[in-house]
């Protein structure tokens, strides 16, 4: 008998011990477990997809698609490059704790808060262009099932907050918050190192008591709390006496951040200098109250100013739950990427310029392929027709697609020339009158189609052609740089003594041959608009059959040859 009361005692017992463990580990694990999104829960597939379209001096969304699974969205992230600026009508429910200039704008959600109402929200999101030179990059945008609010700080690192609506110690709570994942970031109990950053967690999402990583607790042999994974939640292994408060986690840890000394203001405590804190000064904190209180506690009783308490206070007036911050630190990279977000680059623009090679000036204004436009569209590049000019470099990139990189194709351009292949040509020579050995041709610029109506005679050119016997292709060819005052160019040769003009032939390819049969008479006349190059043939034959006595070219030998 007395053997049976011993077993059901025994197994009494050893139940009340199973269900005290097996409670034991279910807080545990809900105080461990991070929270998890609700996209991920639901699949793998990216909660948010959308492109960027440029639209004249703004960037606007398209194609915009969130999955219907997600749930409720509490919180809206936007990033974006620094030359640009958000506008967004947003309906009731979204509010706000960023400047509208800042680069990473957060909305938190407690109405209007579906996938699809979400998604007709972002279709009306405009960034409006502030400065073109700093467009460069891509839009974020991260939803999630909870309430986190960002903000930017001016090293331009983004920091992501939440609270955690559950009373425990804080030494639990520094462990839970290092579980916590967001981003691929590890959380910490969250710091506040200036006035900003205090003003924007308060505004953002404090709307209970709770507790940051501040303390001024150390471990037995001396060393601080510097942001280990865990640490022991065993309160009798620390020193509560130290007098420098500082931050145990995050970033400011190491090296450790000491931004009050002292464990109370009226008994002398102080703040180094330069180093920002927030406690409150009216009641003066931090005063030790009691048996002594060394953490640091936020926003008691609407208030966004700190307060000194114990470790274990589960009062929920002064402590409902704890702070948690996410940043970039350390070996940590935040992931812009997730299953709850998604990155889309911002097309850039196309620019076209119009330089001179000689001296990579330019010869006219810069213009833009266009400026509506999506990534991955064609683009087509058109020389600009300048007076004067010819295009002599064509780029490579004329034609292409709008990509995440700011393109510029140049044409360049050289003073159009105008090049003349002359020639003269001698019909029915005899041996009594000496047949020249060069040609002479004489090239006018000038403002008008016909000789007689001729006023100004911009530029004359003097050349020496070849000269030859017959039918020919043995052109002298002379390059001439066009003058655009005037429109015209008279081509006239100049006759030697004893010969006649008989007429010319003027082509504007070689491919036509030139023959007597085919001459025109007068001053051959090309237009400077039209085509740039011209084969002429002059014709001349003598008018005597000998020369005449005392001839000056005779008398001075140059026989064959006019100067």
């Amino acid at each position: 008998m007395l053997n049976r009361k011993i077993s059901k005692l025994f197994i009494l017992a050893s139940l009340v011990m199973f269900f005290f463990v097996v409670g034991s580990r279910t807080e545990a694990n809900e105080l461990s477990e991070p929270d998890v999104e609700v996209a991920t829960r639901a699949g793998e597939t990216n909660a948010i997809m959308f492109d960027v379209k440029r639209d004249g001096q703004k960037y606007m969304l398209e194609n915009v698609d969130i999955v219907k699974s997600f749930g409720a969205i509490q919180s809206v992230t936007i990033k974006m490059p620094e030359g640009v600026q958000l506008s967004m009508t947003v309906p009731a429910g979204w509010t706000s704790s960023n400047r509208p200039e800042e680069k990473v704008i957060n909305y938190i959600l407690t109405a209007n808060n579906t996938p699809t109402d979400v998604q007709n929200v972002l279709k009306n999101l405009n960034l409006s262009i502030q400065d073109e030179t700093k467009t460069k990059g891509d839009i974020n945008i991260a939803l999630s099932g909870e309430k986190i609010s960002s903000w930017k700080d001016p090293n331009g690192v983004t920091h992501y907050y939440k609270f955690v609506k559950k009373i425990v110690p804080w030494l639990d709570a520094y462990n839970a918050a290092k579980k916590e994942r967001y981003k691929g970031l590890t959380g910490y109990l969250a710091t506040i190192t200036s006035p900003e950053e205090h003003s924007y967690i308060f505004n953002s999402i404090a709307t209970d008591a709770g507790w940051l990583g501040g303390t001024r607790m150390i471990l037995h042999n001396g060393l601080p709390i510097m942001d280990q994974s865990t640490i022991s939640s065993f309160l009798p292994n620390y020193n509560l006496q130290a007098n420098d408060w500082y931050w145990a986690s995050g970033p400011e840890s190491n090296p450790r951040t000491v931004f009050f000394i002292g464990k109370s203001k009226a008994a002398g405590g102080f703040a180094p200098r330069g180093i920002y804190n927030g406690w409150s000064t009216n009641p003066p904190e931090p005063n030790n109250n009691g048996t002594g209180e060394y953490v640091l506690q936020f926003a008691l009783r609407g208030t966004m100013w700190w307060n000194d308490l114990e470790n274990g206070r589960k009062d929920p007036v002064y402590n409902s739950g704890y702070y948690v911050e996410f940043s970039q630190y350390g070996n940590q990279k935040e992931i812009l990427d997730d299953q709850n977000s998604h990155s889309a680059a911002i097309p850039q623009l196309v620019k076209v310029q119009f330089l001179n090679q000689e001296n990579n000036q330019p010869l006219a204004n810069e213009k833009l392929t266009s400026t509506v436009f999506s990534l991955g569209e064609p683009y087509k590049a058109i020389p600009k027709e300048i007076e004067g000019y010819d295009v002599v470099v064509a780029p490579s990139n004329a034609n292409g697609v709008y990509g995440k990189e700011p393109l510029t194709v140049t044409y360049y351009y050289l003073k159009q020339q105008m090049i003349f292949h002359i020639q003269q040509v001698i019909l029915a020579g005899n041996n009594q009158i000496v047949v020249p050995s060069k040609g002479y041709a004489e090239i006018r610029n000038v403002d008008a189609l016909l000789p007689e109506n001729v006023i100004a005679t911009n530029e004359k050119v003097n050349q020496l052609t070849n000269s030859v016997i017959g039918d020919s292709n043995e052109y002298t060819t002379v390059h001439l740089v066009r003058n655009p005052k005037g429109r015209y160019y008279h081509i006239e040769v100049i006759i030697p003594e004893y010969y006649q003009n008989m007429g010319y032939v003027l082509t504007d390819n070689l491919n036509t041959p030139h023959s007597f049969k085919n001459k025109q008479t007068g001053v051959p006349v090309v237009d400077g608009n039209g085509k740039k190059e011209y084969w002429i043939t002059f014709y001349l034959q003598p008018e005597r059959t000998a020369p005449k006595p005392y001839s000056w070219d005779y008398t001075t030998l140059n026989i064959g040859l006019i100067n």
